[in-house]
This record gives structure tokens, sequence and C-alpha cells, in this order.
């Protein structure tokens, strides 16, 4: 039986010729003993380009679907290429030639799999572009944004296979680094990812991430530029949480937060912030630098939130220069959130 992994490679990775040898010597390393699908991004920045080109010059869907797959071959050709000059039996296979079949919403219909395992026979690598397929007639369809991810994971379910995915960051953080001090996530759980993918983070694509769910595939998301990676984790820890409740949570990602409001995010050691409308709250951890709260339909209860918040950030927030709290919630509440808050934290 063959022992197949599966790795995909995004576009930062694949931007010039010296990340590409860097790729082949990744691939090198597990091909001894695994056969590795490789599925491929077109290079950073090219379908953005090709997508300038279209909307100045094309106006046919078939003709757009060709010029769009283009990016993917060209990486899945080079990157071939350069695994044979080191010695990797290796060959390249365009969403068509598998093929993949595509659905009209461009969404993946299925793989055959028995030419990818007849080439097999003969190579330890098969690189695939990602992003495309076809449809019943035969014409070259692309993905939605993203699709490359996507192309990934299908392959890893046809396989029964692991996954992993390089992405050009450092690794995952628990909010966003450019803004406040925070650190790498070792791991990360399947339902935060979904979150923070449903809020245009480029981790990985929201289908790919709904694929991931539905097929409980084994992934792992590492940094190209270092090799550390986070792994995804489908049972959540307990001691992850701030506050231990089980029923009408509120739950602030504070990940999901950065994303959308770049405001004051929470600074824990752990992941995740819970807060519930229930008056008994069981706040658990102690030395928390900034407390952010998802505030959405709350205007019943949030005094007795905010005053189960009072208390604790007497006692458990850690002296800071900088404001300490910060909420929330949609536009038309804003006055009366505003006016509470004050209210308590006079």
């Amino acid at each position: 039986m063959l022992k197949i992994i599966v790795k995909k490679f995004g576009g930062e990775a694949l931007k010039n010729i010296k990340n590409i040898i860097k790729i082949a010597n990744i691939i090198k390393k597990k091909s001894v003993k695994k056969k590795i699908i490789a599925v491929v991004s077109a290079p950073k920045n090219f379908t953005n380009l090709l997508n300038k080109i279209i909307k100045k010059n094309i106006y046919i869907k078939k003709e757009k679907n060709v010029l769009l797959s283009c990016g993917e071959q060209i990486s899945s050709s080079i990157l071939s290429g350069v695994l044979n000059r080191i010695k990797i039996k290796s060959t390249s296979l365009q969403g068509w030639q598998v093929p993949i079949f595509v659905k009209k919403n461009m969404e993946i219909k299925y793989i055959y799999k028995k030419k990818i395992k007849k080439l097999f026979k003969k190579n330890n690598v098969i690189v695939i572009s990602g992003f495309q397929g076809v449809d019943r007639k035969g014409n070259i369809i692309t993905l939605n944004r993203g699709g490359s991810d996507t192309s990934a994971v299908f392959l890893a379910n046809l396989f029964k296979s692991k996954c992993f995915f390089y992405k050009d960051t450092d690794g995952i953080y628990q909010s966003d680094p450019k803004v406040i001090k925070t650190k790498k996530i070792k791991e990360i759980y399947i339902k935060d990812l979904i979150e923070i993918s449903s809020l245009g983070s480029k981790i990985l694509s929201l289908d790919s991430v709904k694929n991931i769910i539905k097929n409980k595939l084994k992934v792992d998301v590492l940094s190209f530029k270092n090799m550390k990676k986070t792994k995804v984790i489908y049972k959540k820890k307990k001691n992850n949480f701030l506050i231990i409740k089980e029923e009408n949570l509120f739950k602030t990602n504070y990940l999901k937060i950065k994303i959308v409001n770049n405001i004051d995010m929470i600074k824990l050691t752990k992941e995740n912030i819970y807060f519930t409308t229930d008056l008994k709250l069981n706040f658990k951890r102690k030395k928390v630098y900034k407390i952010s709260v998802l505030g959405f339909n709350i205007k019943k209860k949030i005094i007795h939130i905010l005053l189960s918040l009072k208390k604790y950030i007497y006692k458990n927030i850690i002296n800071s220069l900088e404001n300490k709290f910060s909420f929330l919630t949609k536009k038309e509440n804003k006055k009366i959130v505003l006016k509470k808050i004050k209210r308590i934290f006079k």
C-alpha cells in the first residue's frame, strides 16, 4: 500500500528560484520513504497580475479560466524540473490532466486518482497545479479564491493522507504581532481556525477548512521561513479558557477581533477568553494585561457582565499605562453600551 503525504506550497514560497530550490530540498527529505503529492499555487502576485489583464482585455469566461490557471502551471513545471535535477523522480500534472472535476459553483466535485497511482510507479513526487480543474465538457475551470488549499485538502482526503501547508509567515500568532507583542501558537483548535478563515485570514482558505472538518483530516501548518509548525487539533483543552462555562457563551477569540477591528486585544498565555450571560461567572486565569469583549446582542445582561468584569479587573489585571478594557458592539448599541460602561467604571 502506498504511503502518501500531501504538501501544499503557497505563492510566497514559489516567488523565485531560490525558494523553489528550498522547496525541492524539503520534499527530498521525505521522498525516500514516502510518495509525495506537492500541490502548488501560482507565484506570489501572479494571479493578481492576470486578473488585471483580464479586467482590461478579456470578457469571455472560458478564456478567463484558461489564463487564470497559467500561474499554477508555471509553478508545477518549474518545481518538477528542479526535483528531477536533484535526482528526485518527479512529474507535473495540471488539473485537467488528473483530472479534477469541478462543479458550476467552482467547487471540486470529484478527483480521478487512477492516473496519480499509475504515475507513482515511476515517480516519487507528483506536482499538481492547485486552483484548477475541468468541467464535464473538458473546459478548464478555476476554483474560488484560495482554491489551491482546497485542492490539497481534497487530494489528502482522496488518499487518506496527512496534509502539510507551508505558509509565508514565521508561524501562527495569538494576535497580530505587528500591533502587540504576542506568542506563536503550537496548536490551534479547528473551530478557531474556521472563524479566522471566515473573516479573511490568509492562513487557510475557508473552503479548505470546511473540508478539513468534514473529513477530519490530520493537518499541520508550517512556516516556510523557519519550519516551525502549528498543529490543527479537534479537541479543545479545558485549561485554554479564562472563564469556564458551557452554556450561553459569548466567545471572544482575539485572533478574530484583531482581524475585524484592530482594537486592543487580550494578552494571555493561552488562546481564548470566554464570557457568559449567566450571572455566575467563573473566572479562572490571573495576570491579564488587557480585556476585549465581543458584546453583540447582550444589552439586557450588560450591567451584570460589567459588574463581574469590574471586580475581576481590579483583582487580576496587571498595571499598565494603556487602556485595559475595550468593548466591541453593534453600531446601534454604541451609545447604550458606552453609557453603561461609564456608569460602572466611573
